[in-house]
């Protein structure tokens, strides 16, 4: 009998995230993971009973590393709600520290879209980023709204969750196509998520400049 041990599946969640990363979820077999891995299919699928459940291993993996439920480690007492809100997306989807997690998700996404999503796909991937993940913007606008540093009249909760996938949608975008988008002019790429989290935060501001 073969048993399983810690040290080889914390193997096998490093190279299969490396090679999700690299090569995208399409490309990726089960086989290439066992492969690199050296271990057999079936000594693979003692660990993980299919790719998706793999991916989504290695997703909650991630998750825990972003720490998306305690994004900067405690609270900002000196902030208003809305800086708060921004601060975390910057602590978050934003920071360089994350650029490797911001394409793992990418290619996840992108694979698991369209005819390819299972039909328990939502609550697995609830359960592997944590249903919670908008809490922390979410509570954020909550204090913005008391402090007035956010507008009184939107939903906190959808405002997170759209403020959460705006960035999140377009730092992807960015990070697998990069230059050749053909919309972008040379030097625009750099400055195009602080100007979108710019125009983001002044939609939801109680006053802005005109």
């Amino acid at each position: 009998m073969i048993y399983q041990t810690p040290e080889t599946r914390e193997r096998i969640l490093s190279v299969a995230r490396e090679l999700f990363t690299e090569r995208g979820l399409f490309d990726t077999q089960m086989k290439d993971v066992a492969a690199a891995v050296a271990i057999s299919r079936t000594s693979l699928y003692r660990y993980f009973q299919d790719k998706q459940d793999l991916a989504m291993a290695i997703l909650e993996r991630l998750a825990e590393e972003m720490d998306l439920l305690n994004p900067d480690g405690g609270e900002r007492t000196d902030q208003t709600g809305l800086e708060r809100a921004i601060h975390i997306l910057r602590a978050t989807w934003l920071s360089p520290r994350y650029t490797r997690h911001m394409k793992y998700m990418a290619e996840f996404d992108a694979f698991y879209s369209g005819s390819r999503v299972p039909s328990d796909f939502r609550e697995r991937v609830a359960n592997a980023l944590h249903q919670g993940q908008a809490e922390p913007l979410t509570e954020s606008i909550l204090d913005g709204i008391a402090d007035g540093s956010v507008r009184p009249d939107i939903d906190p909760h959808l405002a997170a969750v759209t403020l959460l996938n705006a960035i999140r949608g377009l730092q992807q975008r960015l990070i697998l196509r990069g230059n050749t988008l053909v919309e972008l002019k040379e030097g625009e790429l750099e400055g195009m998520m602080e100007e979108t989290l710019s125009y983001l935060s002044r939609g939801i501001a109680a006053t802005h400049p005109t």
